[in-house]
């Protein structure tokens, strides 16, 4: 939202300036549902603090390098770990303008060894017990039949019978 296509599909590497303006995302999501809580009567406050936690804090890092706060450790909303857990494993096992996906076991062994969850061993753990189905789930849905126009993957393909995630 908010970040210009020619950044988004960009194939090379992004220059400094073309970084920062990636990182005004997180801050331009969290201003579209102020924005919205405000113009109309959100009653669920829980759900809507929590969406809010997530679009401003998933890029923060256990260690405190990522953007848009600086947050570090549980000072990081709950919702927004638990997030970059799985956009990191979206973004390492998709296919990108940028990038191919990666195998699924390189994936998790570096959502397993990131900064930004190393540290949260409750949060790792639970990751790798259910990683099985996040690799279940990209086999279903490859990238070249269910993906948008920044190779994103636009359906949530369904879950097996007899599965749980």
């Amino acid at each position: 939202m908010g970040i210009p296509d020619a950044i988004l599909k960009k194939p090379d590497r992004l220059s400094t300036k073309e970084q920062a303006t990636m990182q005004l995302y997180p801050q331009i999501g969290f201003n579209i549902l102020e924005r919205l809580r405000q113009d109309i009567d959100i009653h669920d406050t829980l759900v809507f603090g929590m969406a809010k936690d997530l679009a401003l804090s998933h890029y923060e890092n256990r260690d405190g390098s990522g953007y848009t706060q600086g947050l570090s450790g549980e000072s990081i909303p709950l919702v927004a770990r638990i997030m970059a857990i799985l956009d990191v494993y979206d973004g390492l096992a998709s296919r990108r303008c940028h990038k191919e996906a990666l195998p699924h076991a390189q994936v998790v062994d570096t959502v397993v060894t990131l900064p930004g969850t190393t540290g949260n061993p409750s949060l790792v753990e639970g990751f790798l017990k259910v990683s099985e189905q996040f690799r279940q789930i990209f086999e279903a849905t490859p990238d070249d039949k269910h993906s948008g126009p920044q190779g994103q993957r636009e359906l949530v393909p369904p879950i097996p019978e007899g599965h749980r995630i």
